[in-house]
This record gives C-alpha cells, sequence and structure tokens, in this order.
C-alpha cells in the first residue's frame, strides 16, 4: 500500500508558473483570448471591451469590499461635519474631542448552545444601548424599475431601532447611491450639512477611482 501511494506522488506533476498564479489567494486576473476569423478584428475595441467590463469588477480593480468603503464614507463624512461645526471652536475641550473621535464597529457574538427569548432581548438591548451610530446598506435593483407601469427614481429604506442619535442607510438603486439618514436633531443640529459631507466624502472616493477606469456612479 504504501508502495502505490509513493507511486502515485511521483506520476503527479508540478504546477505550471501560471497554474501556481491561478492557485494564489491573493490572486485576481482575468484571461482574454481571441479566436481567429477570416475578417479581421480590431485589437482596440476589444482593449475597449474589456476595460468597460472586467475593468470594472470590483473583484479585478480592488480588493476593498463594500463595507469598507461604505464605512470609510461614514467616517470620512462625520469627520468633515465635526471640523466644520466646531473645528474652530474656541473652547479646547471641543478641539481636543475632535482628535480624539474614532469610530469603531461592534459585532454581538453568541456561544451559548441554548439562548432564550428573554436572554436575547437583554443582549440586543445591551448592545443597541451602548452604540451611538448605526449604519446599515442594502443591495437594490440593479436596473430601473416600474410600479405598475411608472417609473421609480428613487427607492427609500429605513429602520428605526434602538436609542441612536444618528442612524444612515445606503440603498444602491441601479447605477445610484441613496443616502438616508434619521437624525435627533438635539444631538445633530444640522443633518443636512452631514448628507452634503456624506456625500462629498463618496464624491472624493468616486474621483479616485474613477482615474483607476471604474465606472460613473450617481449620489
Amino acid at each position: 500500500m504504501a508502495r502505490e501511494k509513493q507511486a502515485e506522488i511521483t506520476i503527479m506533476e508540478p504546477l505550471s508558473p501560471v497554474s501556481r498564479l491561478f492557485v494564489s489567494p491573493g490572486f485576481y486576473g482575468a484571461i482574454v483570448f481571441t479566436l481567429g476569423f477570416k475578417t479581421r478584428c480590431n485589437s482596440s475595441a476589444i482593449v475597449e471591451g474589456i476595460k468597460n467590463t472586467w475593468i470594472k469588477l470590483p473583484r479585478f480593480s480592488s480588493k476593498v469590499k463594500v463595507n469598507d468603503v461604505l464605512l470609510g464614507i461614514t467616517q470620512a463624512g462625520l469627520s468633515r461635519y465635526l471640523r466644520k461645526k466646531y473645528g474652530e471652536d474656541p473652547v479646547t475641550e471641543k478641539k481636543k474631542s475632535l482628535e480624539e473621535t474614532r469610530l469603531r464597529g461592534t459585532i454581538a457574538v453568541n456561544l451559548r448552545p441554548e439562548t432564550k427569548i428573554k436572554a436575547v432581548e437583554a443582549i440586543t438591548k445591551r448592545v443597541f444601548s451602548h452604540t451611538t451610530l448605526t449604519f446599515s446598506n442594502v443591495l437594490g435593483p440593479n436596473e430601473d424599475i416600474s410600479f405598475f407601469e411608472h417609473p421609480m427614481c428613487y427607492v427609500g429604506a429605513s429602520a428605526l431601532i434602538g436609542p441612536q442619535a444618528l442612524i444612515i442607510h445606503y440603498v444602491s438603486y441601479a447605477d445610484k447611491i441613496i443616502i438616508n439618514l434619521a437624525v435627533d436633531t438635539t444631538v445633530i443640529p444640522d443633518p443636512h450639512l452631514l448628507c452634503d459631507n456624506l456625500v462629498e466624502s463618496l464624491e472624493i472616493i468616486k474621483l479616485s477611482l474613477l482615474e483607476k477606469g471604474l465606472h460613473k456612479m450617481e449620489v
């Protein structure tokens, strides 16, 4: 039996350099090939087609996930809002609080085999009662849709949960990203400025991506 296994091992051929690339977990690539026809192909058109299709895919353009981008937009938007509102405040304590502001994420994990509804309620209440900001991202339709033959130009989603002073919803619809805010005006007195700062942060990130050949997206 040992000899048979040893013989199988010796028969196996090593992977070629190209094959090693495709088994690498950090490799992102695409193979493009053309077939021969009597009519000569326009190679420049093929290259442009690759730029406008394959390169647009996040898998080939970036290793960043959607949640990472949305969290970065949220952090940048909140930072811009706080600096515009309190950056020139003469009170040193407020300036110090701006420098110490950090945006962190929390995930609740329960390792107990059986959990009754009261225990789940206590865990949920504890998590959300100690959270100051909640944000969600919802994947909407990839194409424009209609309702009883009436085209829809806007899709809004909202879920008001917990005592948070700020809830941010990101919803994608066709080639748009829709930002919905639920704000406690006693804590955030100028929600329109905050929304504008979130849009500005998204525009900054979008412009940096457009330099890499990614497609445009309306906000």
